[in-house]
């Protein structure tokens, strides 16, 4: 392999570790109460943790069950929606922040004293959340990693899912996609089957 083969390659590598939910269900019992709206936001939309640290309450419409992000918000300085849709889950926990609000609180996530949520707390927690809940050491980017796989294996199309996440480049979606070995044996077995049922009808 050239050196330009082993670079292309690791460009194309995915990056970053996808995340059973057993064991996101497992690392979140060990994780701080108001940190764990957090984790389950990335968790469940693919959002980028400075979007989610600064989302603020004039983003967020409950009727409309929409996050708006502008483009000062996202990393590629591209606006883009989130919608809440019919994850009753994801939906209460913005209803739970609501009423946990402080007066002139304009952040939606915060730490206990209202004050913002910083990047090297959070890498404390997460990890610390992982060794007692004895499963491999995540980071909290993982989540967005594993947000993109899940809708893959939900049957979402990449190009819906790119929009989801703020993905502007195809090449960049696949690094944040991982196909595991049941998604892989399920594709090729799919294909086999296809295969055969063709075979068939040109015999038959």
């Amino acid at each position: 392999m050239s050196v330009k083969d082993g670079l292309d390659h690791l460009k194309n590598t995915p990056k970053g570790k996808y995340i059973p939910d057993e064991e996101f269900r497992a690392l979140l019992k060990h994780l701080p109460d108001f940190f764990k709206p957090v984790v389950q936001v990335a968790y469940l939309t693919g959002m980028r943790r400075s979007e989610i640290f600064n989302l603020r309450w004039s983003q967020v419409d409950l009727n409309e069950g929409t996050l708006d992000l502008s483009a000062e918000d996202t990393k590629t300085s591209e606006p883009r929606i989130i919608y809440l849709g019919r994850l009753p889950e994801l939906r209460r926990i913005f209803v739970e922040a609501k009423l946990r609000k402080k007066r002139r609180q304009k952040l939606v996530f915060t730490k206990p004293d209202g004050s913002p949520l910083e990047k090297q707390y959070s890498v404390r927690f997460f990890k610390r959340a992982c060794a007692k809940a004895k499963v491999e050491s995540y980071r909290f980017h993982d989540l967005r990693h594993t947000f993109s796989t899940t809708a893959l294996k939900a049957g979402i199309s990449r190009t819906v899912i790119m929009k989801l996440t703020g993905h502007k480049t195809l090449a960049m979606f696949l690094r944040y996609a991982h196909l595991d070995r049941e998604q892989s044996e399920s594709a090729m077995e799919s294909l086999g089957e296809f295969l055969s049922e063709r075979r068939r009808h040109a015999n038959g």
